[in-house]
């Protein structure tokens, strides 16, 4: 009801008064036809899909730690899953679901805080440079489509397909360490 409500405010606008009817209004056989209870909303199942390419942001700049060269160092990065480089995608799923080709971002890596993920080896040895040569991101797409009564003269109706779209959600990521 929810996307109903989105896709309703994103088409008329959000102050628009969507109250349209059906019928005669003399004979108060009138019924309203963008009612919430006038649509339905069916979901593909979920389509797990991986890209892996190299993310944008600071991936020639490699990284060392220094301290005695008995111990280890945590090393590491910080990354966001918006922006870089972007890789196209296609995706079949079952009638009534259409084919679709989506375009998912590969991120960006920094060495610094600028960004909300923090990644990197627990192990750097001291005097040795690493740098990020590569993400695998593994996103979860799910289309829905979003179903209108559309009434005849008789009064009876039928379902048709009103809009639609996808949800896409990052559910993990891996990524590629190499020494320099």
């Amino acid at each position: 009801k929810a996307l109903i409500r989105e896709e309703m405010e994103r088409l008329l606008g959000p102050d628009a008064v969507y109250c349209m009817y059906f019928g005669d209004e003399d004979t108060n056989g009138i019924m309203p036809i963008n009612d919430i209870d006038e649509y339905k909303t069916e979901y593909s199942p979920i389509k797990s899909v991986s890209i892996s390419g190299k993310p944008g942001g600071v991936l020639e700049a490699s990284l060392s730690v220094s301290g005695p060269s008995d111990q280890t160092y945590y090393l590491g990065w910080t990354y966001t899953d918006a922006g870089g480089p972007s890789v196209s995608k296609g995706i079949s799923f079952a009638h009534p679901f259409k084919f679709i080709t989506v375009s998912l971002s590969l991120g960006m890596v920094s060495n610094t805080d600028n960004y909300g993920i923090e990644f990197g080896i627990n192990d750097a040895k001291p005097g040795v440079k690493y740098k990020v040569t590569e993400v695998t991101k593994t996103y979860d797409v799910q289309q829905y489509i979003i179903y209108k009564k559309v009434y005849n003269d008789a009064g009876s109706y039928t379902w048709e397909e009103w809009s639609g779209g996808k949800t896409e959600t990052v559910t993990n990521r891996n990524f590629k360490i190499v020494q320099v």
